[in-house]
């Protein structure tokens, strides 16, 4: 009886190791139920790249990574085993890099290479480590696009040239300077000219001061006086020539009537004979008597 306990007890330590191991290896990602191939390669830093880490070939999932040592022996970087689902045949110039993801980690990415020959199980995998691995996307996507850019930079650097070595730019360019040169010369007038400003505006300030005395003393002097007299002079003038036209003055009379005239004429006449006859023939009209 005591034997069967120790048997059963051992059996279901067995079974219970079993389990673990299989829970162990089913956490890790490795299916012990599938035939797989191991393979080996080497990496210089392993970034991310954890035991479990999956393998994929082209997006698709062949494997995982099943071990991870540092080379001890030849301190030439971590040692790392692979575990891929047999099928996969990889040929020998294949290489195997670490793609890390923000999700995961890491992943191991196999590049298939184009060579007739296979790798045999427990094989060594070229490693692409990660400096190659960054340089191996430059020459895969950023060379192309740059290469696709050297024509157009070409182009305009050639067009660039062009303008530069254009005459009528160089002309545009002298005709701004000489612009530039006169609009320096115009800003020192200008300084220059608000410098004498101040005197000749308070000049012109004394000039209007000036002007306005001027006027207030003409506008209180005896012209007042003087433009009262001659506005009645011209209405005693206009007075005069409205009486000489009316025929009914004496004025008029005179004007109008020529017989009039003539016997005035005639009067002045004979007075004027008179006063000449008595200037030289006083005797005759005056008598002087002593006695």
């Amino acid at each position: 009886m005591r034997n069967i306990n120790t048997l059963k007890i051992g059996i279901l330590t067995l079974v219970a190791l079993g389990l673990l191991f299989f829970g162990i290896k089913f956490l890790k990602g490795i299916n012990i139920f599938s035939a797989e191939t191991p393979y080996h390669t080497t990496f210089s830093k392993v970034n991310g790249l954890t035991v479990s880490t999956p393998i994929l070939i082209e997006g698709y999932k062949v494997g995982v990574v099943r071990k991870m040592d540092f080379d001890f022996e030849n301190n030439k970087g971590i040692r790392v085993e692979l575990s891929i689902n047999k099928r996969v045949k990889l040929p020998k110039d294949s290489k195997v890099r670490i793609k890390l993801n923000p999700l995961s980690g890491a992943d191991l990415i196999i590049q298939l290479g184009k060579s007739p020959e296979f790798l045999e199980p427990g094989g060594e995998l070229g490693a692409i480590n990660m400096q190659t691995d960054l340089m191996a996307i430059a020459q895969e996507k950023i060379l192309p696009m740059i290469d696709s850019l050297m024509p157009h930079i070409d182009s305009m650097v050639r067009g660039v040239n062009r303008q530069v070595n254009n005459p009528d730019i160089a002309e545009a360019i002298g005709y701004i300077r000489n612009t530039t040169k006169q609009i320096e010369e115009l800003a020192k007038a200008l300084r220059v000219t608000g410098e004498r400003l101040p005197p000749v505006i308070a000049n012109i300030e004394q000039v209007s001061d000036n002007a306005i005395k001027i006027t207030n003393d003409i506008q209180n002097s005896d012209i007042k006086v003087l433009i009262k007299n001659i506005e009645e002079t011209t209405n005693n003038l206009r007075l005069v020539t409205e009486q000489l036209k009316d025929s009914r003055g004496t004025a008029g009379k005179l004007l109008s009537d020529p017989g009039l005239y003539d016997r005035l004429n005639a009067m002045v006449n004979s007075a004027d004979s008179l006063l000449s006859d008595i200037k030289k023939n006083p005797n005759r009209y005056v008598h002087f008597s002593v006695f």
